[in-house]
């Protein structure tokens, strides 16, 4: 079983802005599914532009990266919409 199924998004948050390296792995492993199925469906339209499959999972992942540290729980919106 993996071990992001135990952790909250909002849990993680906060260890996250502690500096826990463990809880932004935890993160990645929990959305590494979604980001490579996003980076699947796109990735026909932009093989002709010269990127590929793992060009899209990177970008996923600096996406991922960047809400992680800009996601405002006062905003009342989900983590995993935001």
């Amino acid at each position: 079983m993996a071990k992001y199924k135990d952790e909250n998004d909002y849990e993680l948050l906060y260890l996250v802005s502690e500096n826990n390296e463990d809880a932004k792995d935890i993160f990645f492993e929990k959305y590494d599914n979604i980001i490579k199925m996003k980076a699947s469906k796109y990735t026909s339209f932009v093989t002709s532009k010269g990127f590929d499959f793992n060009d899209l999972f990177q970008e996923g992942r600096l996406g991922l990266t960047q809400a992680i540290h800009d996601y405002k729980e006062q905003k009342n919106v989900q983590f995993h919409t935001f």
